[in-house]
């Protein structure tokens, strides 16, 4: 006859919570992330930390590389396309595939503020496994977007974690940073999972 089942045996099987990003941003002077946590498969919380913290260089330049995808995703001439910096992206996990939209500035000789941009969202998969063929491929994100995603998904991850230009946060105090996730008793953190509780997936096509 089996043995009966313990409680530690129903608390080890269950999944430790992870993060999901929703929205990363840096302006040059603050960082402004959004995340969910899940437990189990399903959200609890979701977080806004807005921090004055300086991001890690690894962090800007992840970032940086999201506004060439930008100017590609909008069809700009590339002359028009030389000089946009990116500012943040959002990401949307739908069917937990991997979608995201660009928000890139553009300097303007005649105006003191910048042009901002918004790409169209576009996801890494199809959402229709019915929708095939060029245009549908067109209608995706490129494998190498999609890298250049995982990439700032992760440095927003490590920022999170306390790798900031000013050294580890935890090692130096508390940080200067407004946390706002609706519950004034905060659990100990997640552990770091990557992008999503499950693994974007991949456009599988080469553009």
């Amino acid at each position: 006859m089996a043995a009966a089942k313990t409680k530690t045996d129903e608390i080890t099987d269950v999944a430790p919570p992870t993060r999901q990003m929703r929205r990363v941003e840096y302006d040059g002077k603050k960082v402004h992330i959004k995340y969910d946590i899940s437990e189990n498969g399903e959200t609890v919380r979701s977080i806004d930390l807005k921090s004055k913290e300086k991001p890690l260089p690894v962090f800007e330049r992840a970032l940086k590389k999201l506004a060439g995808h930008a100017g590609i995703m909008m069809e700009m001439p590339t002359s028009y396309a030389v000089g946009l910096q990116a500012r943040g992206v959002t990401f949307t996990w739908t069917k937990d595939i991997l979608g995201a939209t660009i928000t890139v500035h553009k300097k303007l000789d005649s105006s003191h503020s910048p042009q901002v941009f918004h790409t169209v969202h576009k996801p890494s998969e199809p959402y229709n496994e019915k929708e095939t063929g060029p245009a549908a491929r067109l209608a995706l994100l490129s494998t190498a977007c999609v890298e250049a995603l995982e990439d700032v998904i992760k440095e927003a991850e490590n920022y999170i974690e306390g790798d900031r230009a000013q050294g580890d946060l935890f090692a130096a105090g508390k940080a200067k940073e407004q946390v706002d996730d609706g519950n004034p008793k905060r659990k100990a953190s997640p552990k770091r999972s990557g992008p999503a509780k499950k693994k974007p997936k991949r456009a599988g096509f080469v553009r």
